[in-house]
């Protein structure tokens, strides 16, 4: 076998391992960036739906108020 063919095999070993290792990182990165969409989404829809909790809240406040202020009147 030739020298050149060698280091033409090693050259072909070396790009495919290098490829792969990239390969490898970028799927890790693919499942991170995914993970924190995830996170994401969550937070906005956990913020949506406090907001709507925290308006029954206020509204069941304003009216226990309300029947104080008659309860009190009597």
């Amino acid at each position: 076998m030739d020298v050149s063919a060698l280091a033409n095999v090693t050259d072909i070993d070396l790009l495919q391992n290098l490829v792969s290792k990239v390969s490898t990182i970028s799927a890790v990165f693919q499942a991170i960036g995914g993970l924190i969409l995830a996170y994401i989404i969550f937070n906005v829809v956990s913020v949506i739906m406090n907001k709507k909790k925290n308006k029954e809240l206020e509204k069941i406040r304003m009216l226990l108020e309300q029947i104080n202020k008659k309860i009190k009147k009597k």
